[in-house]
């Protein structure tokens, strides 16, 4: 029975140095993708890539917030981003869109925004001083807040938000806030879809789950003087890199009784 001891012992050490082999493999792979992306960054001369990115959506009767958060993975050192154009509405045709009217207090984390022209429209520019520069070969949070100054008829005549590239290479999630009184209505069974939209505007197929998946939520008080609310969260894992994304709902605004 003694001489037995010896091989167990043996047996639960290979055991366990296979287990820490396997896990070893585990991570090296899990890292390499990101290395080899990027290598391929560097490769086309890219000086950075969005990984991933969070939207809110606020909605108020007469305006319109936006804030995102992005993680950006840069390159090379970075005193300025230009990511974003100045949001569009319109008939649906892009070339008969309209920039919608910005509030001034715009504002980015880190940096400072200001709107530029850009390609015979405009877009925000955020500048960091020397000492908020991005640093390369880093993932980086950077933050842009804007408001949209026009009224819920004006910009959501269609009932959608389309949210412009770069949105993440891993994952992006929007999430909209509606108006105080405006409630949601389900859309084909769904709390809302999802849609690529290419450059001209048009719109592809619906992705799906587990790609993609709308999460509602109703009659919240975030206690900020709103009152209960409806929002919806979209989520949407490998997004497509070459088209926007657009997220559409049905809503309804509630009668006073």
């Amino acid at each position: 029975m003694l001489e037995a001891i010896p091989a167990i012992w043996d047996v639960a050490a290979l055991v366990l140095g296979l287990l820490l082999a396997v896990r070893g493999a585990v991570k090296v792979f899990s890292e390499v993708p990101d290395f080899l992306k990027d290598w391929w960054d560097q490769f086309r001369h890219r000086p950075f890539r969005v990984r991933t990115t969070t939207m809110k959506v606020i909605i108020s009767e007469s305006q319109t917030q936006v804030v995102k958060l992005r993680t950006i993975r840069t390159h090379e050192r970075r005193d300025k981003l230009d990511l974003d154009p100045v949001p569009v509405y319109g008939p649906g045709l892009r070339t008969e869109d309209q920039e919608a009217p910005l509030n001034a207090s715009q504002y980015s984390l880190p940096g400072r925004s200001a709107v530029v022209p850009w390609e015979k429209r405009k877009r925000f520019e955020i500048s960091f001083l020397p000492d908020e520069e991005l640093e390369p070969h880093r993932d980086h949070s950077v933050v842009l807040s804007f408001i949209m100054e026009a009224k819920i008829d004006v910009l959501y005549k269609d009932v959608f938000f389309e949210a412009v590239q770069p949105l993440g290479s891993e994952r992006f999630v929007m999430e909209i806030y509606f108006a105080p009184g405006w409630k949601l209505k389900e859309r084909a069974g769904k709390a809302g879809q999802v849609f690529p939209v290419d450059h001209k505007g048009n719109k592809k197929q619906e992705l799906l789950e587990p790609r993609a998946c709308v999460k509602y939520y109703r009659d919240v008080d975030f206690h900020d003087g709103r009152g209960d609310i409806d929002f919806i969260r979209a989520i949407i894992n490998k997004p497509p890199q070459d088209d926007n994304i657009r997220v559409e709902w049905d809503w309804e605004k509630q009668k006073h009784s």
